[in-house]
Formats: C-alpha cells, sequence, structure tokens
C-alpha cells in the first residue's frame, strides 16, 4: 500500500474532489452526470466537513480519496449516515479505499457515535466487493434502477451496524 495520509476534509479540497468525481468512466457508478450536478454533489460532500464528518486521503499532501457522511440534522435520524467514498482513478487497487473506508467506519462509531452507516451504489461499482468483504449487509438490489444513455443501471443498497 502507498504511504498517505487521513485528515479531516477542507473545503480547499473542493477541486481535487470535483476532478475525481468527474472521471468520465466512473460517472455511472454515481446518480450525477452533468458538471452541475457534478458541483451540487462536491458542495454536499464538502458542506459535511462542517461536522468532521468527511475525511480526505493524501498522498504526498495532494488529496486521492474522500469519504463523506451525510448525516441528518434531525434527532429521529441523527443515529445513521450515508456515505460516500471516492478514490482518484490512478490510485485505486493499492489498498487506498479500504484504508479510507475502515478509517470511516471508526469516524461514524467512535467519533460521530453513529449506529450505522448506509450506501447506495450503481452498477457494478468495485467497492462493492470491498464492501462484503468488510461485512458490510447487503440491504436491496434493483434492476434497472436507472437508464442513461437508453442502457439501464442496477442499485444495491448496502449498510454497517455497530
Amino acid at each position: 500500500m502507498l504511504e498517505h495520509d487521513i485528515r479531516y476534509t477542507t473545503v480547499e479540497d473542493k477541486p481535487f474532489l470535483k476532478q475525481m468525481l468527474s472521471n468520465p468512466e466512473d460517472l455511472k457508478y454515481y446518480e450525477m452526470s452533468s458538471e452541475k450536478e457534478i458541483e451540487m454533489v462536491a458542495n454536499s460532500w464538502i458542506n459535511c466537513a462542517k461536522q468532521k464528518a468527511c475525511i480526505t486521503l493524501t498522498i504526498n499532501g495532494i488529496p486521492r480519496g474522500v469519504a463523506s457522511l451525510i448525516i441528518s440534522p434531525y434527532k429521529k435520524m441523527a443515529h445513521c449516515g450515508l456515505f460516500h467514498i471516492v478514490i482518484d482513478k490512478d490510485f485505486r487497487r493499492k489498498g487506498l479505499g479500504r484504508a479510507l473506508l475502515k478509517n470511516l467506519l471508526n469516524l461514524s462509531k467512535n467519533y460521530l457515535n453513529l449506529e450505522s452507516i448506509h450506501g447506495e451504489f450503481f452498477g457494478d461499482n468495485p467497492i462493492i466487493h470491498l464492501l462484503e468483504e468488510l461485512n458490510f449487509e447487503k440491504l436491496a438490489y434493483q434492476e434497472n434502477y436507472v437508464k442513461e444513455d437508453n442502457i439501464y443501471i442496477n442499485r444495491s443498497l448496502f449498510a454497517k451496524y455497530f
């Protein structure tokens, strides 16, 4: 595995996050498809940094991965979070996603006191294999959930309970 650091996300990470989310090969794994939608998603993830619910993996000080937890402001829902994760395409398959996700799990359980985290993943997203390895529970699988360019894409929902 490459030497890396993991720290809380800052606003300065947004351009790197947008670049990672804009990889045309990976857009099929996310709910957005336009530049405007990528901007909205990046803002949403970066806003989680205010709650210390977003972490960034860096290599030589440069952001190469981001994991974000969206936590409801409503007391009834504040026990669980919706998570998202992205690793720069040039740094995948090197154990960095595993490191980032394990740190997100630690943050969720031990610092944010969440009882569970949930994620929504499209198509054959490579993270699904990692989620299964880390004993996430598959809650649902929906075939043909979204249609993009006349191609139907499946959706999987996963959760980790603490």
